[in-house]
């Protein structure tokens, strides 16, 4: 016979009577709440085998000795105290009991279960997030890296670590000068190399596509070691650009600019080859003793600088452009070496087409010479001789006449009588590339000579 006694309510009823059912089998007592220790006369019931006291609140100790007949006893989840009973060992005896004191945690509290499972959902949710994340900025990182490997030219990419420490901890005696988009600081690699390094400021609206696109215009002109293969009609087309940018600084724009640092090394090439006059503030990076562009006359004496002296300038490069050369090249025999006076020694002679680079097989010879005539009066001597860029564009593309140059300038022949050094600066000095473009922030200027077969 069994029993499970659900009328015992908050452990108000008596457990006496139990001992009188002296034929029970089975007796199940357990989720009564019931109070005070475990009478002995359960346990001494002889017919017992099962009996089930788990999730009440006993206390005390467990009673000394049990009826033989018992098989299974549950004292789990009470509030006994003391150590186990000999009984305990007996092998044919199922105890569920981990230890005598094991509380009572019959009613367990569900503002606790609900808290847990609150935080592990905002724990796993917060794990998500950060995963998530990671995940997105590994991809634009990614993304960024491939949209940089990606630019023509397959721009060098330095970590911040290596600016570093390039540019000993962006010190301060290393800035080079500011633009609107934040300080440039000159750097040394561990390999010997000299890079600017622009940093963007906090106050800077440049984002990453205006830096992108900044580096792809500065990629795609700067290949090293490689040559421009360039005909006449795309040599004109630069020359003509680089005149416009000019009238553009010069005239149009609503501050007047003046460069004072055109040259071939600051003149950048696109992939369509179309010019694009610029200045990422390089110069400081050479000596003082090197000069920075090619210095008008009035400038190198009395430090007269108006935009006459970029006019100067830009009639050199037109030269070089036409030359194939740089202003000055030691590697040709002497007549050739300096190419100002190897012009005026042709074109007294009314030859000046021989300065045509000669791997141009064939170039518009009309077009040429009113290139080297225009050049002419871009350096005359004087800045009043020099005209103004708009009406350089209008003699280059036919618009205008282009007045006859009459005279060799007298800084030629002072030049020639002093063995080619006029005053402290070197016309035949200015050792600037062939046609060559910039980089920023990654290389120096390196050459890139014209060379190539063109067309009529």
């Amino acid at each position: 016979m069994s029993r499970r006694l659900g009328d015992i309510v908050n452990g108000s009823s008596s457990l006496a009577f139990i001992s009188n059912l002296t034929s029970l089998s089975k007796l199940d007592l357990s989720f009564n709440n019931i109070t005070g220790q475990i009478p002995q006369s359960l346990l001494n019931l002889g017919n017992l085998q099962f009996l089930f006291l788990g999730n009440n609140s006993f206390t005390g100790r467990l009673p000394d000795v049990i009826s033989s007949s018992l098989q299974t006893i549950d004292f789990s989840y009470n509030q006994l105290i003391g150590s186990l009973p000999s009984w305990v060992t007996q092998n044919n005896l199922k105890l569920f009991t981990p230890t005598v004191r094991n509380g009572v945690p019959k009613r367990r509290s569900k503002a606790g279960a609900i808290a847990g499972i609150l935080i592990g959902a905002l724990v796993l949710g917060l794990v998500v997030i950060f995963g998530i994340f990671l995940l997105v900025k590994k991809r634009r990182t990614t993304a960024q890296q491939k949209e940089l490997y990606n630019l023509v030219g397959r721009p060098d990419v330095f970590s911040y670590a290596e600016l570093k420490l390039a540019t000993n901890n962006f010190s301060s005696q290393n800035i080079l000068g500011e633009g609107g988009y934040g300080p440039v600081y000159k750097g040394k690699l561990p390999d010997g190399r000299v890079i600017a390094v622009k940093q963007l400021s906090q106050s800077s609206h440049q984002g990453k596509s205006e830096f992108v696109t900044e580096v792809e215009t500065i990629s795609v002109v700067q290949h090293r070691n490689n040559s421009l293969s360039l005909d006449w009609a795309m040599r004109f087309e630069i020359i003509l650009g680089i005149a416009r940018g000019l009238t553009y600084l010069h005239e149009e724009s609503s501050v007047r600019i003046v460069h004072r640092d055109i040259k071939a090394s600051n003149v950048l090439l696109d992939t369509d080859l179309t010019p694009k006059i610029s200045d990422f503030g390089l110069a400081k990076l050479y000596d003082e003793s090197q000069t920075h562009g090619y210095v008008a006359p009035e400038y190198a004496m009395r430090g007269r600088l108006t935009e006459k002296a970029d006019i100067f300038a830009f009639g050199v490069v037109m030269l070089e452009i036409v030359a194939g050369r740089p202003n000055t090249d030691n590697s040709l025999e002497e007549g050739k070496i300096y190419l100002f006076e190897w012009l005026w020694s042709l074109y007294e002679k009314a030859q000046a087409l021989g300065i045509v680079d000669p791997n141009l097989n064939e170039f518009n010879k009309v077009e040429a010479f009113r290139v080297i005539c225009v050049a002419l009066l871009c350096t005359q001597g004087s800045p009043h001789q020099r005209p103004p860029m708009s009406k350089v564009v209008a003699m280059l593309t036919g618009e205008a006449e282009v007045a006859q140059v009459v005279m060799k300038p007298s800084y030629i022949n002072e030049w020639l009588l002093r063995g080619g050094i006029f005053g402290n600066q070197s016309y035949s000095g200015f050792t600037s590339s062939d046609f060559s473009t910039n980089i920023e922030s990654k290389h120096l200027t390196q050459s890139a000579t014209i060379t190539g077969a063109g067309h009529g």
